[in-house]
């Protein structure tokens, strides 16, 4: 009865997944149709309707920011190269173009250098959604306890040994799947490791959330930064050198 059930919603999964794959891919290229004859706002349009289905890829928010740009909205563009770097942090073309993006704002920040291990670590937990990297965990989870329970009930010496060592290996498997899976979850999430773009021309970060505050330094339309809090309307910020500072949310697009 359980190994039905596992049955058919294994395939009902595959078989939604087919048909949003065939509803994107078709979608992508009538979008890439209308960018190459220069409707961009067009182009834009469509993409940003795909966005909507919960279809998420570096390609497509790279697209957006590329209609973004040639539209002008340089925020925006930042916003979506940024989208489309978090999934992909180490793709060329997505850093070149976030590069020229980033040349014609006004902020000119130096970041501080990354580890290049973290960067391959990131790149890694974003090659799947992280409802994917929970259903591998889930899979590999089954065939280490399938594994150890035909160990059990075998009866040759060999086999014995080759299942428990098969059950060992995929038990291992299973400890990383579940550390990727956690981790995935902890980077796409908002609370703990999100970052935002600058919408207004001019705001002025704050030593505390409230107007009263003191000022402690003015950021301009276009700029990136760290979410390290929130508190009612307003966000703590961090700038890639290091400084710190309050910002009302309304002023900022997560990332």
């Amino acid at each position: 009865m359980i190994k039905n059930l596992v049955i058919i919603v294994t395939l009902l999964f595959f078989w939604n997944t087919k048909n949003t794959y065939s509803n994107v891919k078709s979608e992508f290229e009538k979008a890439n149709t209308l960018y190459s004859q220069n409707k961009f706002k067009e182009a834009k349009d469509v993409y940003l309707e795909i966005a909507t289905q919960n279809y998420r890829s570096a390609e497509l928010y790279f697209n957006i920011g590329n209609c973004l740009y040639k539209l002008d909205s340089l925020e925006g563009a930042i916003l979506y190269f940024e989208r489309a770097k978090k999934l992909k942090p180490n793709d060329e073309d997505i850093n070149l173009n976030l590069q020229i993006a980033n040349g014609k704002i006004v902020d000119k920040i130096e970041p501080i250098p990354q580890l290049f291990i973290a960067t391959y670590w990131i790149e890694f937990i974003s090659f799947f959604a992280t409802y994917i990297w929970a259903i591998i965990s889930i899979v590999v989870s089954f065939v280490s306890v399938s594994f150890f329970l035909i160990y059990y009930y075998a009866i040759k010496p060999l086999s014995k040994r080759v299942f428990f060592f098969s059950g060992i290996i995929f038990f291992l498997l299973m400890i990383f799947m579940l550390i990727v899976t956690h981790s995935s979850n902890n980077y796409f999430s908002a609370k703990d490791n999100s970052r935002a773009v600058i919408y207004e021309d001019v705001v002025n970060i704050m030593s505390a959330p409230n107007e009263n505050s003191m000022n402690l330094f003015s950021l301009h339309i276009g700029t990136t930064d760290q979410v390290k809090e929130v508190e009612g309307n307003w966000l703590k910020v961090k700038i890639d050198n290091g400084n710190e500072g309050w910002i009302k949310k309304i002023k900022v697009r997560i990332i």
